[in-house]
């Protein structure tokens, strides 16, 4: 099975996304129909970062007030932690954590992207 971006993102599920943040750190809760977690974004300590599992976006409440996916938000915290990280390097992260096997598929996609350098480019540029 092949991964891109939102197949991988779509494919995770609540309880995944919950294993993810209490690796990187998030303390994450449970309310309702969504989690909250420390706003690790930033290197905050409040529980005000929600993940609503009806689009797969975390919004952060408090100093970013921005919207993002998982893969953005590991390279947000690997970025606190003084690492850059790329959008496939999150992929990465995301799909070892949950033994994947997703570098053999996804450099075979990876070769037919077009805006590929643009993306690492991009994202190590935020």
């Amino acid at each position: 099975m092949k991964f891109d971006k939102d197949e991988l993102k779509n494919s995770l599920t609540i309880d995944q996304i919950e294993d993810l943040l209490v690796e990187l750190g998030g303390e994450p809760r449970r309310y309702k129909d969504a989690l909250i977690s420390k706003t690790i974004c930033h290197g905050g300590n409040s529980h005000k970062l929600y993940y609503y599992p009806n689009t797969n976006l975390f919004k952060c409440y408090t100093a970013c007030d921005d919207t993002w996916d998982i893969f953005d938000l590991i390279i947000r915290v690997k970025r606190q932690r003084g690492e850059e990280w790329s959008l496939y390097n999150a992929m990465s992260f995301v799909a070892d954590f949950f033994s994947l096997n997703f570098e053999e598929d996804f450099s075979e996609l990876r070769s037919d992207l077009q805006d590929w350098a643009y993306f690492n480019k991009r994202s190590k540029e935020n």
